[in-house]
């Protein structure tokens, strides 16, 4: 992969890092829910999902470079799965939900259990992927490990009273530290080949 690629895929990376950061701030202090139109913090964190799992990419390529292993390749696909699930649920509550709401009410407040199960799960799978995206992340030693940390703890947050939302806050902080360190190894490396020639 050129250097340049896995550079916007960085920035995808700490763009939808960022996104994250925002829509917690955005749902804590500004948001005030209409159902009857698309739901701002759901695309947010649409959005979000998507720009991540094309960082994920560039992470897994950056990092496979670095130190290939069997852990990187299976941590990758667990990651980039559990973000793709929560990218899904994210687009329904975004764009379909408050259609649904809008013309069926009682058909929404009356979803079936099964629907509160299939999102749980989702759920579940993106905290359980990225515990563990987290955790061998720490055993590679490529990514920063204060980063791989607050990526692994996210899921943990979740269940931690708090005033502010601090999941969100602490995956966003750790996939933004990930991207500027690959950023600055790669400006690093440019820099030192330049100086070689």
């Amino acid at each position: 992969m050129k250097k340049s690629e896995l550079k916007w895929l960085a920035i995808a990376f700490m763009i939808g890092g960022l996104l994250q950061i925002v829509t917690m701030v955005w749902n804590e202090f500004f948001h005030q829910k209409d159902m009857t139109k698309i739901d701002l913090t759901a695309g947010l964190e649409f959005l979000s999902a998507l720009l991540i799992m094309l960082g994920l990419v560039g992470t897994f390529i950056y990092s496979y470079q670095k130190r290939a292993s069997i852990n990187t390749i299976v941590s990758f696909i667990a990651a980039f799965t559990g973000t793709l699930l929560f990218a899904c649920l994210k687009w329904f509550e975004a764009f379909f939900e408050p259609i649904l709401k809008s013309h069926v009410p009682d058909f929404v407040e009356s979803l079936p259990a099964q629907a509160d199960t299939t999102m749980m799960i989702a759920i579940m799978i993106l905290f359980l992927s990225w515990i563990y995206y987290g955790i061998s992340s720490i055993i590679a030693k490529v990514l920063p490990v204060t980063s791989s940390i607050l990526v692994a703890v996210f899921p943990l947050l979740f269940f931690v009273p708090s005033p502010i939302f601090l999941s969100p806050l602490a995956w966003g902080a750790g996939i933004i530290w990930m991207s500027l360190a690959i950023l600055k190894v790669e400006k690093n490396e440019n820099g030192q080949k330049n100086v070689d020639v």
